[in-house]
Formats: structure tokens, sequence, C-alpha cells
């Protein structure tokens, strides 16, 4: 029986870059630079595509929907639970999930920003409680 893969970037989030058409660019890039690494297994490798920076205007997403139903490795994206920044029941998301479903692409929503560092008290606890709590209740409230 033969394996199968799947793959995306480590952390698929661009949020640390403006929304601009060099932003686009970038994540077109990597999408198709993804399917490419896929097709070198065909037989086993299919990814989750990237998005632009939550910033980044609807229309960018709305782009990289399209280039990534050109691409036939590339069977969806992950999602942070931000959006476009203002959640994912934010009406400017329709678009965005009409898209999704026009272009039969998946939505894995993966937890990312967590609950504030303000939260945990004032002692110092690194990445431990946000990741171990805070992505959990992010999704729940998700």
């Amino acid at each position: 029986m033969k394996k199968r893969f799947d793959c995306s970037l480590a952390n698929p989030w661009l949020d640390f870059l403006p929304g601009t058409k060099e932003t686009l660019a970038l994540t077109k890039h990597l999408n198709s630079d993804l399917h490419e690494t896929c097709l070198h297994h065909p037989e086993s490798l299919w990814a989750f595509g990237v998005l632009p920076s939550s910033t980044s205007p609807i229309s960018s997403w709305l782009e990289t929907l399209h280039h990534i139903s050109s691409l036939p490795r590339i069977k969806g994206i992950i999602l942070g639970t931000k959006g476009l920044g203002t959640g994912l029941d934010d009406p400017a998301m329709d678009p965005i999930w009409r898209q999704l479903e026009n272009q039969r692409l998946m939505a894995f929503l993966h937890p990312h920003y967590g609950i504030p560092k303000t939260e945990y008290g004032t002692q110092e606890n690194g990445h431990v409680l946000p990741l171990a709590l805070g992505f959990p209740f992010e999704t729940t409230i998700v």
C-alpha cells in the first residue's frame, strides 16, 4: 500500500507582511513552489496553500484562491481564525467562503493567535501556555 502525504508550509501565515502587491506575488510564488514539490511525488503528495496577509484586500485573497484552483496538487488552504482580521463570521468573508465552495477547495482551520499573553499572569511561560491552552480555546471560540 502506498503512503500518502499531505504537506503545507510550517506556519502558513503571511500576516507579518504588509497587504501589498508584492505580498500577493510572494503568495503565488509560494503556492506554485509547493505545487511543484508535490509534482515530484504525484502518487503520494498533496498540499494546502497559503493566503496573503490578513491586511491584504479581499481581491488578493480571491485572486489567490483562483490561482490555487489551477494547481491540481493544492487541495485547499490553511486558514487562521482571524480570517481577514475580524473573525470567520465577518460578512466580509462571505466571498471567500463562496469561492472555496465554487472551486471545491478545502479550508483547514488552524488556530494561530491564541489568547493574549496578559491572560496568563505575570510569570514568563514562554509559548507553552499559549500553545497548550490558547490553541484549544481559540478553536472553541471559532
